[in-house]
Order: structure tokens, then C-alpha cells, then sequence
């Protein structure tokens, strides 16, 4: 929206493109010991 005097009134807008998530069950994996721990498909989509 502009403002009364015709300029930009300091507002902008931001797309951003993210990937789809890995469902829980691809997210998680069990791990003898430690329950369940986060995959690598997990770990790679954290790193984002």
C-alpha cells in the first residue's frame, strides 16, 4: 500500500521456496540404545 504522500511506505514482500518436509516416519529412526534418533534425510533437511 502507499502511503498519502505516493511513496512506499517501507513494506516489501518475501517469497521463499521450501522444501517439503520428511514425514515422521522417515524422520525418525531407532537406534539400539539411544530410541529413536533423527535420519539422514532428516539431518539434510535441518541443514536447509
Amino acid at each position: 500500500m502507499d502511503n498519502a504522500a505516493g511513496g512506499d511506505s517501507g513494506r516489501c514482500e518475501v517469497r521463499l521456496v521450501l522444501p517439503y518436509p520428511p514425514s515422521a516416519n522417515a524422520y525418525w529412526t531407532p537406534s539400539r540404545g539411544r530410541g529413536l534418533v533423527p535420519s539422514g534425510e532428516a539431518l539434510a533437511y535441518r541443514r536447509l
